[in-house]
Formats: structure tokens, sequence, C-alpha cells
């Protein structure tokens, strides 16, 4: 059993081309479908209400809650437009009340996010 039979050999080199093949077609020959990264965020202020925006880091990682620019305490979050509300991205919503004191009170809807806004302006500051 320990050697392979001449059609076992084909049927490997064959594998074997088809992926090398596919591979190739696709680094090369494929149309260009680059991924557009974001290079901007929106931010809530769950302490306050009030939205932020900022532009993302290209050489480091990103992690939420970001530190408020004025008062340095962490109570930024990822929130998005969604049919007019504005709403936090939902695996934040569960821990909202533990990271930032009376931020549960601004959650309308802690099924989709939905948060009270007190400025539709955004301010623009790095905070990363």
């Amino acid at each position: 059993m320990s050697e392979m039979r001449p059609w076992q050999v084909a049927l490997f080199i064959g594998a074997f081309l088809v992926l090398a093949g596919s591979v190739l077609y696709q680094c090369k020959f494929s149309p260009d479908a680059a991924v557009e990264l974001p290079t901007r965020v929106t931010m809530v202020d769950m302490a306050s209400g009030d939205l932020f925006e900022s532009p993302l880091p290209t050489k480091k990682a990103v992690s939420f809650p970001a530190a408020h620019p004025d008062t340095k305490s962490k109570t930024l979050f990822p929130a998005d437009l969604i049919e007019g509300k504005w709403c936090l991205d939902r695996r934040y919503v569960p821990y909202i009340k533990d990271l930032v004191p009376k931020g549960d009170d601004l959650i309308l809807d802690r099924k989709t996010g939905e948060v009270k806004i007190t400025s539709t302006t955004l301010r623009k500051a790095n905070v990363f």
C-alpha cells in the first residue's frame, strides 16, 4: 500500500495544476475587485448623545469604546444612520450600562440599537 498507482499520481498532479491555475487566475487575471476600506468612522458619545466623526488610522488597530477628545473618558461607540435613525452596532448594546454611567438612558430600542441623539451636527475630532 506504500506505492501509488499511475492513475493516482496523475490525479494528484491534475488536482495540483487545477489549484495552481485557479490561484493564478484569481491573482492575475480577474477584474480589479479591490476592497475599499473605510477612512472615517461616525461615533456617538453615550454620555451626552453628541455625534463625532474621526479619521481611521492606517497603521494601527482601532478599539471601541474610543476616548472622548475633551473628557478622555471612553464613551464613543460606532453608530450608523439607518432609515433616518442613529443606531449603535448591536454588539455594543449589552455593555453600555457597564461601561458608561447613564449611557443606558440614551438607548431607545435595545433590539435595533437606536440611540437618542442630542445634536445632529457631526463634530470632527481625531480620537485615535
